[in-house]
């Protein structure tokens, strides 16, 4: 008795947990499903899809074989986390501002191409380059300006790397409410059963031929010893 009032127990509340579990999952997916764009925008939000990325920019002066950079990039609602600076001598330095460059040089003026690559914390990168006029004489300056092509315009890289968290997200919750409905359905399941189990029923495995030969036909067995003959002729026709 104290077995079945136990059992009784866990069933009902096997049955509680599993149906509760199943009205969580159920309005859950009918919330989203009913009004899918506040999900989508609210998980949007998290990953700073507003901002349009980095613009590189940066300034040069010269005065002689001495240059001096002044890094005048845009983040645009992004927080830029590396600067790197390439010097067209074969150098590179990291960081916002660099100090002043000397070339090595020895023709009267030399054109150098110096790039400034910036990454904000998203991973989407912006370059920008300026054609660098060195003298042994005399001072220059100009502007370094993001480049103009088609890859840098779409900047596929970080598209692609925005759009891929919100779609994680939706993807995470709807697996975890495939999750919930299975276990909820498991636990209704299980505790219906010990509240009211089945009937216990056994199975039989017969094979065809078995079958068959119990069926088969045997002939009757004749008490005399003589063999079956042919029926007696009846009595003769008056």
């Amino acid at each position: 008795m104290a077995s079945d009032s136990w059992g009784t127990f866990f069933g009902i509340v096997l049955v509680i947990g599993g149906t509760v579990l199943l009205a969580v999952t159920f309005f859950t997916a009918y919330g989203i499903a009913r009004d899918p764009s506040a999900f989508i925008v609210s998980q949007a939000s998290h990953f700073n899809t507003t901002s349009s990325g980095p613009a590189a920019s940066f300034t040069w002066t010269t005065q002689g074989y001495n240059a001096t950079f002044r890094d005048t990039s845009s983040d645009n609602g992004s927080t830029i986390r590396s600067w790197v600076w390439g010097f067209g001598d074969g150098t590179t330095y990291s960081g916002e501002t660099p100090p002043v460059h000397a070339y090595a040089v020895t023709c009267a003026q030399c054109t150098e191409n110096v790039t400034l690559t910036i990454t904000d914390q998203a991973g989407r990168q912006s370059i920008a380059s300026a054609s660098v006029q060195v003298q042994r004489t005399g001072t220059d300056g100009g502007v370094g300006v993001s480049s103009s092509s088609l890859l840098s315009s779409l900047d596929l890289g970080g598209f692609l790397s925005t759009l891929a968290g919100p779609f994680e997200s939706i993807f995470l919750l709807f697996l975890g409410l495939l999750i919930m409905f299975l276990v909820g359905g498991a636990l209704t399941r299980a505790g219906w059963n010990l509240l009211r189990p089945r009937p216990e029923t056994i199975q039989l495995r017969v094979k065809p031929k078995s079958l068959l030969r119990e069926w088969e036909f045997v002939p009757p067995v004749v008490s005399s010893g003589a063999p079956p003959g042919p029926n007696p002729p009846g009595p003769p026709r008056s």
